[in-house]
């Protein structure tokens, strides 16, 4: 394959990539309103789009690394910076490149943010059941993982 070939095939999936990434972003973000809404069926179908944009992430992901394999590039982050520097003169790939990492960067983030909330509902939810099951919080212990430990003795607050 030819280095000009090589270099628009990766402009484009750099292009894919970058939009794809904005779409997950997109979603991280439209996720995040949903779960400060408690609204679990939006939550549900963002689940199913999130999964779908990242199969498709992965699958550019996969061909990026084989054109650079194909151009003679190690299939990693030092392969496209060796890439960079031999083909892109005016560095407009460059560019796209730092664009895409930043938006990896971004999901990255808005992933952590989502998850520590789902975290502090799963938490509250755990709580309460053991409130229902007679399991009453310690008055001021936590257990060796930081969290509040409950009494060992079973108080059942009501049965059906």
């Amino acid at each position: 394959m030819s280095a000009e070939r090589l270099r628009e095939d990766l402009r484009g999936l750099l292009d894919e990539q970058l939009t794809g990434t904005r779409r997950l972003n997109d979603l991280l973000q439209e996720e995040h309103e949903a779960l400060t809404r408690l609204d679990s069926e939006s939550v549900e179908a963002l689940a199913a789009g999130k999964a779908s944009e990242l199969e498709a992430l992965e699958r550019r992901e996969r061909a990026r690394l084989r054109l650079l394999a194909a151009g003679g590039y190690a299939p990693d982050q030092a392969g496209m910076t060796a890439f960079l520097r031999d083909h892109d003169p005016d560095g407009a790939l460059a560019r796209r490149w730092e664009q895409l990492l930043e938006e990896v960067r971004r999901c990255r983030h808005g992933n952590r943010r989502n998850g520590g909330i789902l975290e502090v509902s799963r938490a509250r939810i755990q709580q309460a059941l053991e409130i229902l099951r007679g399991q009453l919080p310690d008055a001021g212990g936590y257990g060796p993982k930081g969290k509040t430990s409950g009494f060992p003795n079973r108080r059942t607050i009501a049965k059906a």
